[in-house]
């Protein structure tokens, strides 16, 4: 029995020894599923590829370079693609494709080694940068979608991300991409909403892209959103759910054996859920299981984490003496190790008796815990009004300065009245100056605030609050001067459908349509506010109802002729009902008159204006 299976592993070794074709021999590495036999037949092909030229000497590099990562081989990896780069540089307009994968490849490799958007987006960019009309569309897919990470912060960058991500969907659809596609851009989207304190969206998404991994069987991903939706349900305060899924990842580890850095990440995402529990000891005993195993990731970022989250469990629990032992352990692992948390560079600190630079860094750490929880506010507004409202902050910590400094003051008057009497007025110029640039942010951002109070986030029109407080003003003042008033009550056809068979995101871009193709027909005193769901309500006043029959049909029309390629191949269609305003009448009361005319459009087929 022996003499035949090891004659059977010589004939296999013979078959994938030495692969004359490169196509051929990336065909065998997508039959395997075993990340170490990928590397091996790769290195018994080295000798004969990196000699036989571009593009296949660089198309092998990539390769090889993938499966190094995969064995978590990260160093190795990045020294692959820098050969490969340095070769493919020079010849980017005759092999792109080749080019764009690669940049792409080495950015994944730089962000599993550090995990710093500067290290790893100017790849992203030059691949972004590279790209023409005639890219493959899922190199495209991937190219948008890696690039989109490194723009995660602020409004301006936050918009662009996810026009990227758009435009990545778009094509992906288009194409008709596979499950794995579609994951990556969903992850994409969900990781954006997270960065920007949206976490509903977050979970959202990145269960989507779970369960498209899921579809194709990849472990290895379907791992990876087991702890992005661990960080999120942790950062929703829904612990039971975090602990749900951390389940499934010790299942995926103890089935999955050829992932062996499954149970690192385990017993890390265990770790943080005790932590954000106050479970401490517990948390502990989690970091701890997860260190035991660091040998088995590649990725030190996390290991550097599990690392300093333990050496803070055992501060907050006053064990000084485990925090030193720890800290050791985490300088003899990475000797050049340099911490980006204020509450370890303090300990460090305060261990070499600098106790004033201990005591700067645990006031930094208190600033910076006060700016984290400003964030939440920070990307449920603008970031507009956040940039002033900083402003505002800082103008008010200046302000507490100089009053601070005037009782001091106040206090040396006895000593030299003249000399105080002037440093007063002083002081009480720098504080009208002070006030008066805080009353000029005021008014800046009254009206942006204003605006956000008044208008639907996801579609700019008038939420329900202000759109009845507007629509009763103009209903009473067209009673009282004998004027026209017309309302149109509207919504979409088989909405429900839509979201069920292409998702929210597509019945969100859904409802922004309608409201654009809105926007284009009404005249200039008419106004539209969003109800509810896919329901809205416009008021078109000084106008007749002629006038209002034609905009609503231009409205319909309009609708149906402009499609919405995300939902291909549902049919977008409204249905209007239209009252004209008696001089009795409420906003109430019309509301309800159109309602009933709206349900005889849907009871008459849909796509259907009544009036």
């Amino acid at each position: 029995m022996k003499i035949t299976v090891m004659t059977l592993l010589i004939i296999i070794s013979a078959k994938f020894a030495h692969a004359q074709n490169i196509d051929v021999l990336e065909m065998q590495l997508k039959s395997l599923t075993n990340p170490q036999k990928k590397q091996k037949i790769l290195e018994n092909n080295l000798s004969f590829f990196v000699e036989s030229g571009v593009p296949n000497q660089n198309h092998f590099l990539l390769l090889y370079g993938i499966a190094l990562q995969e064995n978590h081989q990260t160093n190795k990896a990045l020294d692959v693609f820098n050969q490969s780069l340095a070769s493919l540089t020079p010849l980017k307009e005759t092999h792109r494709a080749l080019y764009i994968k690669t940049l792409n490849q080495r950015s994944y490799a730089k962000y599993l080694q550090a995990n710093d958007p500067a290290s790893y987006c100017p790849d992203r960019k030059a691949a972004f940068d590279a790209l023409t009309p005639e890219i493959a569309a899922d190199l495209k897919v991937l190219t948008y979608s890696y690039y989109s990470y490194c723009f995660r912060n602020g409004k301006s960058d936050f918009y662009y991300s996810i026009e990227l991500l758009d435009r990545a969907l778009k094509i992906a659809l288009e194409h008709n991409l596979p499950p794995r596609t579609l994951a990556m851009i969903y992850n994409a989207v969900g990781i954006i909403y997270l960065k920007n304190q949206m976490f509903s969206k977050s979970y959202d998404f990145i269960l989507n892209a779970y369960m498209q991994w899921e579809k194709v069987k990849d472990y290895k991903d379907m791992h990876i959103m087991l702890h992005n939706l661990i960080v999120i349900s942790i950062e929703m305060l829904n612990f039971e759910q975090a602990r749900e899924h951390a389940k499934e990842m010790f299942r995926l580890a103890d089935e999955q054996k050829a992932f062996i850095d499954f149970l690192f990440f385990a017993n890390y995402n265990l770790g943080i859920i005790e932590q954000a529990e106050s479970n401490i000891a517990k948390s502990n005993h989690y970091f701890i299981t997860a260190l035991n195993e660091k040998s088995n990731t590649s990725k030190g970022y996390f290991i550097k984490q599990a690392f300093e989250q333990l050496i803070i469990n055992f501060l907050h629990t006053d064990d000084i003496d485990s925090a030193n032992k720890y800290l050791l352990k985490l300088q003899l692992y990475h000797p050049e190790y340099e911490s980006n948390s204020l509450a370890i560079n303090a300990f460090i600190e305060f261990k070499g008796e600098s106790f004033f630079d201990a005591v700067r860094l645990l006031l930094q750490n208190v600033e910076q815990e006060k700016k984290d929880r400003r964030l939440f506010v920070k990307y449920a507004t603008e970031s507009a009004i956040i940039n002033n409202s900083k402003s505002i902050a800082e103008l008010d910590k200046k302000v507490l300065r100089k009053t601070v400094r005037i009782q001091e003051l106040k206090l040396e008057q006895e000593k030299n009245d003249k000399q105080n009497m002037l440093l007063i007025f002083f002081l009480g110029f720098l504080l009208c100056f002070g006030l008066s640039v805080f009353c000029y942010y005021l008014i800046r951002t009254r009206k942006t605030l204003k605006i956000h109070a008044n208008t639907d986030y996801l579609t700019r029109a008038y939420n329900r609050r202000y759109l009845f407080e507007k629509g009763a003003r103009v209903i009473n003042d067209a009673q009282l001067n004998n004027k026209h008033v017309a309302i149109l009550l509207l919504d979409i056809d088989n909405f429900k459908n839509i979201n069920d068979s292409k998702g929210h995101y597509a019945g969100d871009m859904a409802i922004k349509h309608v409201v654009e193709q809105c926007k284009k027909y009404l005249p200039k005193h008419a106004f539209i506010g969003r109800l509810g769901g896919d329901e809205f309500l416009i008021i078109i006043p000084e106008q007749t109802i002629e006038f209002t029959i034609k905009t609503a049909e231009y409205i319909r029309r309009s609708v149906v002729e402009n499609t919405l390629e995300l939902i291909h191949p549902i049919p977008l269609t409204i249905s209007i009902g239209i009252v004209s305003c008696s001089k009795k009448s409420s906003l109430d009361d019309v509301i309800a008159e159109a309602d009933d005319l709206l349900y005889q459009a849907k009871e008459g087929g849909r796509n259907l204006v009544i009036y």
